[in-house]
């Protein structure tokens, strides 16, 4: 239907809005994550996870990578750093699903032991369809929330 003299694009979904297509970099994804492993060495672990989750925006698909960010949050958490700044994870955060997720991903890990962010990033994966990462992090998820401390409603 022409509306005004501007036809619907046929890749626009069924809300009316353009379809949001993602396409990996792998390349650039691959510097984000050198700068990270970096950082990571001189024990710069709050810099190393924006940088991976920076790459992570750019390539979600590269498993190991996630193991590294893994590795380097539990380094941050046992050595008490600071949470991710709001500064730092709207850096990484947008509006395409995988932007969503990289920023979950980052808000968990810079504050590893709270298990409901932990819950966001793996409902950021699947919604992101990063499946693969999803199995891999849902032990550790399950860990975290049975962990928990249960809150009594009396």
């Amino acid at each position: 239907m022409a509306l005004f003299n501007r036809k619907k694009d046929p890749a626009a979904d069924e809300n009316g809005g353009e379809a949001e297509e993602f396409s990996p970099q792998p390349e650039k994804a691959r510097k984000w994550f050198e700068h990270a492993k970096s950082m990571a060495d001189s024990s710069n672990f709050n810099s190393a996870l924006v940088y991976y989750a920076n790459g992570i925006r750019l390539d979600p698909a590269a498993l190991s990578a996630h193991e590294a960010m893994i590795e380097v949050a539990l380094k941050h958490y046992a050595a008490e750093g600071k949470k991710a700044s709001a500064k730092d994870v709207k850096v990484v955060d947008g509006s395409h699903p995988v932007e969503k997720f990289a920023a979950a991903e980052l808000s968990w890990l810079s504050n590893y032991g709270r298990p409901s962010l932990a819950i966001k990033a793996l409902s950021a994966a699947v919604e992101a369809e990063q499946l693969e990462f999803a199995y891999m992090i849902a032990p550790r998820v399950l860990v975290l929330v049975s962990r928990a401390k249960k809150v009594s409603r009396a």
